[in-house]
């Protein structure tokens, strides 16, 4: 077996956009513009990859499809994806400030199912002096 490392050739300079985007959308929840940094990461998040095989190479991708969670599983971003997820559910959180419980929880739950934020812990929601309760015979 070939003890060969993939190394994924960034041509149009996607990773280092994207930790740009990551860094704006962080100073727009400083700035408290919770709606625009919640509507970028509602799209960003999303973003999947196609892998092509690069014309000097004699190897075929081991997968067609790339996505953020890989990118962060081989380092290639300067923020942990999971601060990027927290970012998400702190804007979405306050977006949705107001909204009836049922509808938020079904939100929060979509959102911590999805890979940007599968390693956060739900106790984020407790910080910060927010609290949203989540009580299962409410109806």
């Amino acid at each position: 077996m070939d003890d060969w490392k993939t190394w994924h050739n960034d041509v149009f300079g996607v990773i280092p956009f994207l930790d740009r985007i990551f860094a704006g959308c962080h100073d727009l929840l400083c700035l408290e513009e919770y709606e625009d940094a919640a509507r970028v990461l509602d799209r960003v998040c999303e973003l999947n990859f196609m892998v092509e095989k690069a014309e000097d190479s004699e190897d075929e991708p081991e997968e067609e499809a790339f996505s953020l969670s890989d990118a962060d599983k081989e380092g290639m971003f300067s923020r942990k994806l999971s601060d990027v997820g927290v970012d998400w559910i702190r804007a979405v959180y306050q977006l949705t400030n107001g909204q009836d419980k049922r509808s938020r929880i079904q939100i929060f739950l979509r959102m911590f199912e999805h890979p940007v934020c599968q390693k956060i812990n739900l106790r984020i929601l407790l910080g910060e002096g927010r609290i949203l309760v989540l009580r299962t015979r409410e109806r």
